[in-house]
């Protein structure tokens, strides 16, 4: 079993927290009051919800679980999530599914997105879950692999389909919780940390956040000589760097847009490489100034695709939603991204 190293999410907003009139964490949770919880602990996730989601839920004939499936017109149709220890499953008005357990001690959220969909954890009180399992239904010969704190989602030809992005918990107080995934072949556990301090009911698991490909002009090596040459010269956000940056290194970026300029500073985080593969990755997490909220990441990697084709991958977890929304912001980012790509192909 292999352990993916803890992240410590911190709050997006702190928060207080009173429980739905009349429900007390003893009573047995009606689907609504499942709702109503994660409504007043992180209101911002709901409010991404797309009803018209072409995810299909189904229950297991063999297991009793509930199945979590894209559309077929998804890139990742193949896949399907099937949330092991569930057996009860109700869709609500409000276009998320609730799947509990036969108790109706705990439960789990099944949230349908614009881009796919997103589980949302519930541990009502000291003697739930403190952690959740999930067995990923893969195409033959796909993988789950390692990312820093993410993990992707790889097919028999180590293309990249998707990603679980970086887990967060947080409790009825809006503190954080020590959280993090641990997998094991195609099983992935959300393993999740209480202390005498922790406050509940306590919401877990992310999904948010945007992962695309780009087409590199020169090969992955090129292009990393490049960045350690000239960082700023390639990098195309303001408050960059000239020379590439070291771990923990504070990164002022930000983006001069008129009347809402947006503060993206960050730290520089973890570095893998691979030059025999052509491989190479580096990591930036966001501070409490940056508008993504501290606990954002992003994930950058120069790498060759199963086509032989040279690409620029990025793949990023956003903590909070703000003005425009998450999707306008993810389209403005990937257009970003595809002037970095652009630099590093054509620029010398």
């Amino acid at each position: 079993m292999r352990k993916i190293a803890k992240n410590y999410f911190i709050t997006l907003l702190t928060i207080g927290l009173l429980l739905p009139a009349n429900l007390s964490t003893a009573d047995e949770l009606e689907p609504d009051n499942l709702q109503s919880i994660v409504e007043q602990i992180v209101p911002e996730i709901l409010d991404e919800t797309h009803v018209e989601s072409s995810i299909s839920i189904e229950i297991n004939e063999s297991t009793s679980n509930p199945v979590v499936s894209l559309g077929e017109d998804k890139t990742s149709s193949l896949i399907s999530l099937e949330l092991l220890g569930r057996s009860q499953i109700e869709r609500l008005e409000s276009g998320l599914t609730v799947a509990q357990n036969t108790n109706g001690d705990n439960g789990q959220l099944i949230q349908p997105l614009a881009d796919g969909f997103r589980v949302i954890n519930v541990t009502t009180d000291r003697s739930g879950p403190a952690e959740f399992k999930y067995q990923v239904h893969l195409p033959t010969g796909a993988s789950l692999v390692e990312v820093f704190d993410s993990i992707q989602l790889r097919d028999i030809n180590d293309d990249i389909i998707g990603s679980f992005k970086t887990p967060w918990a947080r409790d009825a107080a809006g503190a954080s919780i020590e959280t993090w995934y641990e997998i094991d072949g195609d099983l992935i556990t959300q393993k999740l940390k209480f202390t005498e301090k922790t406050q509940f009911p306590v919401v877990s698991d992310p999904y948010w956040g945007y992962l695309y490909h780009y087409g590199l002009g020169v090969w992955p090596a090129t292009a990393w000589d490049k960045l350690h040459n000239c960082f700023n010269c390639y990098f195309p956000v303001v408050g960059a760097p000239s020379a590439f940056p070291s771990y923990g290194q504070l990164l002022p970026l930000r983006i001069p847009i008129p009347i809402f300029p947006m503060n993206m500073e960050c730290k520089m985080g973890s570095v893998s490489t691979n030059p025999k593969n052509d491989f190479y990755a580096w990591q930036f997490n966001a501070t409490k100034n940056h508008v993504d909220g501290l606990g954002s990441n992003i994930i950058f990697q120069l790498r060759i695709n199963s086509l032989g084709s040279k690409e620029l991958v990025v793949d990023a977890y956003i903590v909070k939603d703000f003005w425009g929304g998450n999707l306008e912001y993810a389209n403005m980012a990937k257009s970003n991204w595809k002037t970095f790509a652009e630099n590093l192909s054509n620029l010398p």
